[in-house]
């Protein structure tokens, strides 16, 4: 792996609790106060569902399209499936695409699926904090 993907792929990682939760957090208040035509069921569906992934695209050294594809806990063979059914939208143009999948951990199907997929990788993210008394 490249230090410029490295340093990418650390990016990711870092921004992705801020990232996730804001868009999360914003998402599900929304979706819970303002679409008042739905019923609060239909609304909590919802925003569980937009709470779960976020995806964006980006580009590498090499000018090609880099898919990452963000979960929110344990990813399954259906996280690869989306993944790979974005990627094809965007092979349309013929441009190299590579996917990155983050999650906090993989199923075994979710390894079995990604492994014959050369474009695709699997990186897992953990979270540590601490407290400290504020002086």
């Amino acid at each position: 792996m490249s230090r410029g993907f490295g340093s990418l792929l650390g990016a990711v990682a870092a921004i992705f609790a801020v990232l996730f939760t804001a868009v999360a957090a914003g998402q599900y208040w929304f979706l819970n106060h303002q679409l008042r035509q739905k019923t609060n069921d239909e609304l909590l569906d919802s925003a569980e569902q937009m709470r779960e992934d976020i995806a964006f695209t980006a580009e590498d050294k090499q000018g090609n399209t880099v898919v990452v594809e963000l979960k929110a806990g344990t990813a399954d063979q259906k996280a690869i499936g989306q993944l790979l059914s974005y990627m094809g939208d965007l092979m349309a143009d013929g441009k190299p695409v590579r996917g990155i999948l983050v999650a906090g951990d993989f199923t075994t199907r979710a390894l079995s699926a990604a492994r014959p997929v050369s474009n695709v990788a699997l990186r897992k993210y953990s979270f540590h904090f601490s407290f400290e008394t504020a002086k």
